[in-house]
């Protein structure tokens, strides 16, 4: 029984630090990807276009 109680406020524990951090961490963010492509821009418009 006393394994269920720690293991409780354990539990307990992760979820109230979940809750903390989601009140203090920024709300927004951003991703963003680029992409090289070493060819010639005429080879990649004709590719690109034949999609």
């Amino acid at each position: 029984m006393r394994i269920l109680k720690i293991l409780g406020f354990v539990i307990l524990g992760l979820i109230a630090l979940f809750l903390i951090l989601g009140l203090i961490l920024p709300k927004d963010y951003e991703v963003s990807r680029d992409v090289v492509i070493d060819a010639p821009a005429s080879f990649v418009f004709n590719h690109v276009g034949t999609l």
